[in-house]
């Protein structure tokens, strides 16, 4: 188990600098920009399993199953995603509120009012986070397969 820890351990920063380029892509972002995301966030995790394949095969040659591998990849997939969904709740909020308390007043000749009318519902915040982390482990499924379909003796002879 500890082996395992080890190997979650080495993604942290990578997991890190995951998210924050997520993050970025979301912030600029339309609708069609959504699914771009969601390509891209697949194609990190996919780059994960490629950067770590020797790991993946000493783990599988020390007795790990397919299934341990595939939940690490999981797992990895779903702090990404709860991580990053998490910051973007925080990031919004903090946005809504700077322009519902009037941090960023209008200017005064151009429009009637001082601060721009901004309405929070908790529960838009909620239905967003769920679908956010429920894509991102959506998202994680191929590449957790992918991961733990390496044959280790392949891997380990081949480079």
């Amino acid at each position: 188990m500890d082996v395992f820890i080890n190997i979650l351990g080495r993604f942290g920063l990578l997991a890190c600098a995951v998210v924050l380029a997520w993050l970025a892509h979301l912030l600029h972002s339309n609708a069609k920009g959504k699914k771009k995301s969601i390509k891209k966030t697949i194609a990190t995790l996919i780059m994960v399993v490629m950067e770590k394949r020797k790991d993946i095969a000493i783990l599988k040659s020390m007795g790990a199953t397919r299934r341990s591998v595939a939940r690490i990849f999981i797992l990895k997939g779903l702090i990404i995603g709860i991580f990053g969904t998490v910051l973007g709740d925080l990031l919004g909020y903090l946005a809504c509120s700077a322009l519902a308390y009037g941090i960023f007043p209008l200017p005064p000749g151009v429009f009637y009012t001082d601060t721009l009318p901004v309405k929070m519902y908790p529960e838009y915040f909620a239905m967003v986070t769920a679908a956010s982390v429920g894509i991102c482990l959506l998202a994680t499924i191929y590449p957790a397969r992918q991961a733990a379909a390496l044959a280790p003796v392949d891997v380990i002879r081949y480079g």
